[in-house]
């Protein structure tokens, strides 16, 4: 079984280069090489960016256990 789950996990490993690949010479297609770039660049700011906005309660954590949720009631 661990041989067929490692074929399958190689396969979504090595495949999803060649995607990124598709990805990307389509979009260098479609704007340019410069533009590509600086499309992507932009764009992986700005997921920073809403990253950092979304998940703001994090920034402010100064260890990880304060990250822990709180303890639930047990049940009868």
């Amino acid at each position: 079984m661990r041989g067929r789950v490692s074929a399958v996990n190689g396969i979504f490993i090595s495949s999803s280069n060649e995607m990124g690949d598709v990805r990307a010479g389509s979009m260098a297609a479609l704007v340019g090489p410069v533009g590509a770039v600086v499309i992507g660049g932009v764009t992986a700011i700005g997921v920073t960016i809403g990253g950092g906005l979304v998940f703001a309660k994090l920034r402010h954590l100064h260890k990880v256990i304060d990250a822990k949720p709180a303890a639930k009631p047990p049940k009868n």
